[in-house]
């Protein structure tokens, strides 16, 4: 019993190291993209957006389909098809040396996307009454790929280049599909998959899960969208790009600390929509301090607002999910919500790039106050 737990446990080591690498992969061009991408060759504002968010839109193009075959084939075959193409994007991008042959990369990358499918394995594999606390780390598992990629992509960039990262995301990922193939079992089809003529009105027509994708989606957005603007305007303000990284890290320190502690004082299932609300209070205002001022120590208690609030939602939201999901279309529900989600990232990158390129910086932040103030609203009057 001893070897068969610690067998398992290692299997879902290697499905939440998969996690923190396909998300470092979303998050670890935000501090340096507008930045270093720009002299890239034939790169313009709005490429950049561009380069920001295409992977996240493969992601989204290609969640929901990978998960419902999932449910059909099974887990294990998608999930070394998904890493195999994750591969060949990270060893292309590591030869880039144009803006168009990295967008080549980038779109790879993200064709891979299996993030749905490791989240509902991951579920299949726990006993049902632990499957909230294993969904809460799974989005703690984000915010800490967040945090390593705010903290380690300035500092590998200043010290070995650009396309090095590439170079070691490649390598990670070779390393993650031999543990795969070699350690995680084949899961039987006619476990998986069963047909109800009324799925779509179960995975489609759920309030909670439409709300929940929707702000998955706004999150990731809001994200994106700040991370344009956010290094260029700390340079203006005065603060080096080489220190943004020591800036990224005490900051995410304290939100993880907070969360932390929130989570353990606070019975979270019964303070759900409390805790959304005051998180979506603390974006506003975030993004109220980074529209009216230029003091570099209010705008960076801006900068630990935004943080925390996102921090707490990206815990929280999957475990929600999770718990709301259809047990026979699991995969198909967790691909949507991965398609949320990445979604959103997709169109705050290429938006946010379209905004910086005709209208300038202060327009992101202008947008950003009014999708905060839209959000508050819409869970306000819809979540129940």
């Amino acid at each position: 019993m001893k070897n068969i737990f610690n067998f398992r446990f290692l299997i879902i080591l290697i499905l939440f190291m998969i996690i923190f690498l396909r998300s470092f992969c979303t998050f670890f061009l935000f501090p340096i993209v507008s930045v270093y991408v720009l002299s890239l060759k034939d790169s313009t504002k709005f490429l950049i957006g561009l380069c920001l968010g295409i992977y996240s839109l493969f992601q989204s193009i290609l969640q929901i389909p990978l998960g419902f075959i999932s449910d059909i084939v099974g887990r294990k075959s998608i999930i070394i098809l998904g890493l195999c193409l994750f591969s060949i994007g990270s060893f292309f991008c590591a030869f880039s040396d144009s803006i168009f042959s990295l967008l080549i990369g980038r779109s790879l990358q993200g064709s891979g996307a299996i993030s749905s499918i490791i989240v509902t394995l991951l579920s299949d594999l726990v006993n049902k009454k632990h499957n909230f606390m294993v969904m809460f780390f799974v989005g703690v598992t984000f915010g800490i790929s967040f945090i390593s990629a705010m903290i380690l992509s300035p500092v590998i960039f200043l010290n070995f280049g650009f396309n090095f990262i590439f170079w070691l995301i490649f390598i990670i990922s070779l390393v993650t599909i031999i543990l795969v193939a070699y350690l995680l079992p084949n899961t039987k089809k006619k476990d998986l998959y069963t047909f109800n003529s009324n799925f779509i009105k179960i995975v489609f027509y759920d309030t909670k899960i439409i709300i929940i994708n929707f702000s998955v989606f706004l999150l990731h957005f809001l994200l994106t969208f700040n991370f344009l603007v956010l290094p260029i305007k700390l340079q203006i303000l005065g603060l080096n790009l080489l220190y943004h990284w020591k800036l990224y890290f005490y900051l995410l320190i304290i939100s993880s600390i907070i969360v932390i502690i929130l989570i353990y004082f606070i019975d979270i299932k019964k303070y759900t929509k409390t805790i959304i609300i005051s998180s979506i209070v603390s974006f506003f205002i975030s993004e109220l301090i980074f529209f009216n001022f230029n003091n570099l120590k209010i705008f960076i208690f801006g900068i630990q607002l935004f943080f925390f609030s996102f921090s707490i939602l990206e815990s929280l939201l999957p475990s929600l999910i999770n718990q709301l999901s259809c047990k026979k279309y699991k995969g198909l529900t967790m691909g949507i919500f991965s398609t949320s989600q990445f979604i959103g990232s997709a169109f705050g990158g290429i938006l946010g790039g379209l905004i910086i390129n005709l209208l300038g910086l202060k327009f992101i932040f202008i947008l950003t106050l009014l999708i905060s103030f839209i959000w508050f609203f819409f869970i306000i009057i819809f979540y129940k």
